[in-house]
């Protein structure tokens, strides 16, 4: 990737950007410290959830999110309609992923 932003010179923009910013970039380089400070919180995250919880967790925690995105998708614009076999889908992917981590955490507590 680094390679290709050489060849096409947006890494000489970049830098352009970071180092020496214009008045109407500083919004930019804004967006690229947050963008770049959200992609690492996101990765010291998911090294914390596979810490704790094991891969597992890490897929059931990206059902469960998937899950509320779909159905948010659903409440929040007018030009998708959520047809029956959706809706069950949807209750099953969530009462799986529920399911399992009640399991999980009562496997958890009578070890301890």
């Amino acid at each position: 990737m680094l390679s290709l932003c050489m060849l096409y010179g947006d890494l000489a923009i970049i830098s352009d950007i970071v180092l020496r910013p214009k008045p109407e970039q500083e919004g930019l380089l804004a967006m690229i410290l947050i963008s770049g400070s959200c992609g690492i919180l996101i990765t010291m995250t998911s090294i914390l959830t596979v810490t704790t919880s094991g891969p597992l967790g890490i897929n059931l925690a990206g059902t469960l999110k998937d899950v509320g995105l779909t159905y948010a998708g659903f409440l929040f614009f007018d030009d998708v309609k959520a047809t029956v076999n959706v809706m069950i889908g949807l209750a099953l992917s969530f009462t799986g992923a529920v399911s399992y981590l009640v399991y999980r955490y009562h496997g958890l507590k009578k070890s301890e």
